[in-house]
């Protein structure tokens, strides 16, 4: 594949149509071949980011990231119009790009710490974006360190050019584009994007010795910001793999797994076939996602038979409390016509009323129990394939906070012609922001191919 992010050349974006120009490094007067308009790009930059006290020591570095760890990034007030659900829809990638250009052009004339956060929050969101060209991608990255002044910003966005690079198999470039950035770096964001953008360049160079050294060093995972931990697990299990170490690795994904749910192995399997020179956990996840299929297997059956369990013990009850209200609502042999009627009236009603109740609880619970089987077998017996997520969109339903989404899918099983089929699923909405687009492992009912699950 095409090395986008060669170090040797640079790419910026032309503040009148908002397309990636590519000139030859230090280039400062540029044409745009599209609108032919002309624009100054400030210099390369070449001096060392200061982020940190090189003298302090691990132990109290690493007490000072855990500290800031789990702490999301917002987008700041004045973008967040531009967002939904995390990050930039479709239909607003041109008001954004418009935006993103105003701020670059408002920090090239001067320092403005309320504009940088903008620029930077929104460069991030933008160059992970699957509808903007690679091109495009990198070259937002690359014109706003030309105009950010803070070493956090710089060294976030250096290290996504350095992954870009690395992704590509150029270890080189990776590595050149991370030598302005300080490996002491007491801020979350900045050690964690250098340091993974540096375990993947060792990646791309076979190095997997480095990769753990600077992910795990003596075996304990440094504290990596949430946005880069599914990178950061990738690497690591990728790296034991290929030491020979495969269930060691294969041990690391399950973890991730259990810990961050379906988003989270959606989030692996998302880096794992993403297109590139670099190849990760080509075994490991496969064992990974066996002994996943398994416990999902056991736990979609066990929690479905509680939940039955449950509404079979409330329809029980439902009984028991049916044969009180008919028991003591049957009339006396002292009561007048007129007075059993009414007795009798009024405990029919009231029987009917709990037996209505008695008959949805258990047909529930029928329900629910009839669910947790087929899942099961589907995990179990059914077809493990890939699926395109064509479209997301919530169902109004909601279970502990987190909303339901129906998300339609183009289903491809191995020597058969693709077709669509629907899937209901809870997710946060910041991880299905990122799903739309994406390719996730399913699972295919043998009997009926249209029903799969998330694998």
């Amino acid at each position: 594949m095409s090395n986008t992010y060669r170090f040797d050349m640079n790419i910026t974006i032309c503040p009148n149509c908002h397309q990636a120009v590519e000139v030859p490094p230090q280039t400062q007067q540029v044409t745009c071949p599209s609108c032919r308009q002309s624009f100054q790009t400030p210099a390369r930059k070449t001096g060392r980011l200061q982020l940190g006290d090189p003298n302090l020591p691990d132990t109290d570095r690493r007490a000072m990231l855990v500290a800031q760890d789990h702490k999301p990034l917002f987008p700041p007030p004045q973008i967040q119009g531009l967002f939904a659900d995390g990050t930039v829809p479709e239909w607003k990638l041109d008001e954004a790009l418009a935006t993103w250009n105003g701020m670059r052009t408002k920090l090239a004339s001067g320092p403005d710490p309320i504009a940088a956060e903008a620029l930077y929050v929104l460069t991030l969101v933008l160059g992970s974006n699957q509808k903007l060209d690679d091109r495009v991608q990198r070259g937002l990255a690359e014109s706003a360190v030309a105009v950010l002044s803070l070493p956090r910003h710089e060294q976030v966005l250096l290290s996504h050019l350095a992954m870009g690079a690395a992704r590509r198999g150029d270890a080189r470039s990776a590595r050149l584009w991370l030598q302005r950035c300080d490996i002491h770096a007491n801020d979350i964001q900045a050690d964690s994007a250098w340091r993974v953008a540096s375990a993947f360049a060792a990646t791309a160079a076979d190095r997997f010795e480095d990769v753990l050294a600077l992910l795990e060093p003596d075996g304990v995972p440094w504290p990596i910001d949430d946005s880069m931990d599914p990178m950061a697990v990738c690497l690591r299990a990728n790296a034991h793999e290929h030491l020979g170490r495969i269930d060691q690795g294969a041990a690391i994904l399950a973890s991730y797994f259990k810990e961050g749910g379906v988003s989270g192995q959606n989030a692996i399997q998302q880096i794992a076939s993403r297109p590139g020179a670099v190849t990760l956990c080509e075994i490991s996840l496969g064992k990974a996602e066996d002994a996943a299929k398994q416990e999902a297997a056991v736990a979609a059956g066990r929690m479905n038979r509680f939940i039955a369990l449950i509404l079979f013990g409330v329809a029980a009850f439902d009984a028991l409390l049916t044969s009180v209200i008919i028991y003591a609502g049957w009339p006396t042999k002292n009561m007048s016509q007129f007075a059993r009627t009414i007795r009798m009236r009024n405990m029919m009603i009231n029987a009917g009323i709990w037996g209505v109740v008695f008959v949805a609880l258990v047909v529930a619970g029928l329900v629910i129990l009839i669910r947790g089987r087929t899942k099961q077998r589907i995990v179990q017996q059914g077809t493990k394939c890939r699926a395109n997520i064509l479209s997301l969109e919530r169902t109004g339903t909601y279970v502990n906070n987190i909303p339901q989404y129906r998300l339609e899918l183009e289903v491809t099983l191995p020597g058969q012609a693709s077709y669509r089929a629907s899937t209901k699923q809870l997710l946060d909405p910041a991880a299905a922001a990122t799903m739309l687009g994406a390719s996730i492992a399913v699972w295919v009912d043998p009997k009926y191919p249209k029903k799969v699950i998330i694998a």
